[in-house]
């Protein structure tokens, strides 16, 4: 990117760029998705995962104040691991991501393909070339886009939340306190509902080009935050008060709302607008932050030197349409990558707790934080049979960076000796 582009984006840009990092193919399946797992512990598990979003976000934002650089998830595994995990941290994100975007354009594409009737592999290769194409048009056009589609996103999501609102969605959607607690229900509903915020390790990456970092990066991370809840919140009432359980059908989601409502087409096609629009805007948010990530990792070395600036997207497009093509060619690979993914990012948020608690002097602050990496990890031993995928990646990453280290030593001996004689 051009020095011009290197501080430009404002409140409103960055916001919309982070509500882009968040919002994705789980808006269409999160409702039913934790109405079927949590049943009546529905409302305790989506308050337990705001209880664990909230202090990690303003983790996050300390990070990025105090590691003014691209990647300051990396200058926090680094300097609390150990340098050699600042250069596992883009070798897991990279190819973590380059599972996981394929398998939400898979989705979505899939989704979209039963309305229109294209073919799904069309759709996107259609979403992958409209969100590189307006990425490759610089930061500012990319900013200015994605702040156009998230007002568009979010009109049609507030018309879908008022025409399939009912005055239950107030009072269903709120347990009776009767009988015991079922914890694993709210724990698994918490782990659910905690994607549906997740997102703000992308924007880290993205910290440097807002104007003023210190003061707009937490502002848009919080204003994301709260507009993501309340859409979140609002479908999944709406969703709770209409569609009795026994009923509930994980696989269309939110289109089951428009089977008890008028104008069935039409709220039909708005859905699978919104599904569109929702994996462009995550899209183009991944592309800048990953472009990024990458970008600043091949000038500290731990990526090859020439994935500097737009090369580091062409690599993301290659890598994406890899993977797409490999999805649609092997439909099992499905549910392995997104364990996989899901496991991954698990790990990512463990290891960022985990160091978290270990710079904290505080004792309070000390005791919440080790609760988030307790949550984090009983999340990662569930999760322990996909793990493989970033064994084999922390594995390689850190024989490349011992590898690097020995060849800088001999370097350095070899200059020593040649100016002793």
């Amino acid at each position: 990117m051009s020095q011009q582009e290197s501080s430009t984006l404002n409140l409103l840009q960055g916001t919309a760029l982070s509500l882009g990092s968040i919002i994705g193919s789980g808006l269409l399946f999160l409702s039913a998705l934790s109405y079927k797992v949590g049943g009546s512990h529905l409302f305790y598990g989506w308050i337990l995962s705001i209880f664990i979003t909230i202090p990690l976000i303003i983790l996050f934002c300390q990070m990025v104040k105090k590691y003014k650089n691209a990647s300051p998830i990396g200058d926090l595994w680094g300097d609390t691991l150990g340098q050699h995990f600042s250069h596992y941290l883009p070798y897991l994100m990279l190819f973590t991501t380059l599972w996981g975007i394929p398998c939400s354009l898979y989705i979505v594409s899939q989704y979209v393909s039963e309305i229109i009737h294209l073919p799904a592999i069309f759709i996107t290769l259609f979403m992958l070339a409209l969100a590189y194409g307006i990425n490759f048009s610089g930061l500012k056009v990319s900013a200015r886009t994605q702040l156009i589609i998230t007002l568009i996103f979010f009109i049609l999501a507030f018309i879908l939340y008022g025409h399939t609102f009912s005055p239950l969605s107030f009072t269903k959607i709120f347990p009776s306190i009767e009988g015991p607690l079922h914890w694993k229900k709210i724990f698994n509903v918490a782990l659910l509902s905690f994607w549906a915020f997740a997102g703000v390790e992308n924007l880290s990456f993205l910290s440097r080009k807002f104007k003023n970092p210190n003061r707009d990066f937490p502002l848009s991370i919080g204003i994301s935050f709260t507009l993501c809840a309340f859409l979140y919140w609002g479908l999944t009432s709406n969703y709770v008060a209409t569609i009795p359980y026994q009923t509930i059908n994980e696989k269309t989601g939110l289109l089951q709302l428009t089977t008890y409502f008028s104008y069935q087409s039409l709220f039909m096609n708005m859905i699978s607008l919104m599904a569109f629009l929702s994996v462009l805007m995550n899209l183009i948010s991944w592309i800048l932050g990953l472009s990024e990530m990458i970008s600043s990792s091949a000038k500290k070395g731990i990526f090859p030197f020439l994935l500097q600036g737009k090369k580091a997207m062409i690599f993301l497009l290659f890598g994406q349409l890899f993977f797409s093509f490999l999805l649609y060619a092997n439909e099992s690979l499905l549910n392995f990558f997104i364990g996989s993914v899901s496991a991954n990012f698990v790990l990512i948020y463990f290891i960022s707790a985990f160091c978290f608690f270990l710079q904290e002097h505080t004792l309070s602050k000390k005791i919440i934080i080790a609760f988030i990496v307790l949550l984090l990890f009983l999340a990662l031993y569930s999760s322990l049979s996909f793990l493989w995928y970033a064994s084999f990646l922390y594995i390689t990453s850190s024989l490349i960076y011992f590898i690097k280290q020995k060849r800088e030593e001999k370097k350095s001996i070899f200059i020593h000796k040649e100016n002793i004689t």
